[in-house]
């Protein structure tokens, strides 16, 4: 029963007991929205949740070519010139100094070659006439030029005093190798590597290649002698250039020194150098002499 006062408002218990009845109880909320910074949260009474970032979707107006960014959303870039010049000058300065270095490379290949080549050489030879005699015991030395069993002479040298020593791929001899390159001179001269009855040839396991003959020259009396055996060594076989001073260099076993020198090295620097740029055959020897590298005034 509802009381009133004396004034016919409701009174104070009433308006207490009405309320009771009237009002929903409000729940603690597990989850409510929080805003601060520049990323509203949703706060629970467990964990907060940073809000998903909010997407915007646009259309560009009639006319539009671009969007214009806010600045704190430029980037700096390059334009496309700025890069082209710059690969322009990259390509110049290689162009400049790519082939020198190339030229060096390559220089210091042939050196490091020749002188593994030369020492491997040297030491089978030093090997076989420790066990075979000296060389001017093999038949050739100082003996008089006999022509016609000069391939029977060349050929019992290097099969029987010479190949043992070696560590040999192919044994060509004269005409067994039909694909073997020629070698060409400073001056335009070709020395054949097949077809030859002259040169006998061999291919080593480290991929280089020895061409042998007989030299001889006529004595005081006028006889015409054997006095020394000649090679000619390719340091990269068959492969390019084929020529004298770059890839091929001459070598030679005397009788009055056990080992083999580099073609030139009883001469001065100057007839060395002279040689090398009009012939090529001292080139190896001034290589040697210049302390096995290759100077500024070498004939590359």
């Amino acid at each position: 029963m509802t009381n009133y006062n004396g004034q016919g408002s409701l009174s104070l218990l009433g308006k207490v007991r009405m309320g009771f009845k009237q009002s929903k109880p409000h729940p603690i909320p597990l989850l409510y929205k929080e805003r601060g910074n520049n990323s509203p949260k949703f706060t629970s009474r467990f964990t907060v949740h940073p809000s998903p970032k909010k997407r915007t979707a646009f259309t560009l107006a009639e006319g539009a070519t671009r969007v214009a960014l806010p600045n704190s959303q430029r980037r700096a870039a390059f334009t496309l010139a700025e890069v082209l010049i710059t690969l322009g000058i990259i390509g110049v300065v290689a162009a400049m100094t790519l082939p020198s270095v190339i030229t060096k490379y390559e220089k210091h290949e042939a050196v490091n070659r020749l002188k593994k080549s030369y020492s491997t050489i040297n030491q089978a030879l030093v090997f076989s006439q420790a066990e075979n005699g000296d060389f001017s015991e093999w038949g050739i030395e100082r003996q008089e030029a006999d022509w016609d069993n000069y391939q029977d002479k060349l050929s019992k040298l290097v099969k029987q005093n010479i190949i043992p020593y070696l560590k040999v791929l192919k044994d060509c001899e004269y005409d067994k190798c039909k694909d073997a390159a020629d070698t060409t001179f400073r001056d335009g001269t070709v020395s054949r590597w097949y077809g030859n009855r002259t040169h006998y040839v061999i291919y080593l396991n480290d991929g280089s290649r020895i061409l042998f003959f007989i030299n001889n020259s006529n004595d005081n009396d006028g006889i015409n002698r054997w006095h020394e055996l000649v090679m000619l060594l390719d340091i990269n076989g068959d492969s390019k250039p084929n020529r004298m001073g770059r890839d091929v260099f001459s070598l030679y076993l005397y009788a009055d020194n056990r080992k083999v020198n580099m073609y030139g090295t009883s001469f001065s620097r100057e007839a060395m150098l002279s040689n090398c740029e009009n012939y090529g055959s001292y080139c190896g020897g001034l290589i040697q002499t210049d302390g096995w590298q290759i100077k500024d005034d070498y004939p590359w």
